[in-house]
């Protein structure tokens, strides 16, 4: 029977690796609008940070469904 590590190891640190990336997606956006000052950039950072950390827990929840209904136990 196959086994997939990768799937394996996106299902169990799937949901920590997405607060990690909207964390760091918010972070390098804000270091590259610090320059521009005022507060639309700031609005414009939160909002990528906020939507990389959602596309990235959308993305780890799918793999998890997969890794329950499709991978053997």
């Amino acid at each position: 029977m196959k086994t997939y590590p990768a799937i394996a190891l996106a299902a169990r640190h799937g949901r920590h690796a997405a607060i990690a990336i909207g964390v760091l997606a918010l972070l390098i956006t804000l270091i590259a609008t610090t320059a521009q000052g005022g507060f639309m950039p700031f609005a414009w950072a939160l909002l990528a940070g906020v939507l990389a950390w959602a596309v990235a827990r959308l993305l780890a929840e799918l793999i998890e469904v997969i890794a329950d209904t499709l991978l053997p136990r």
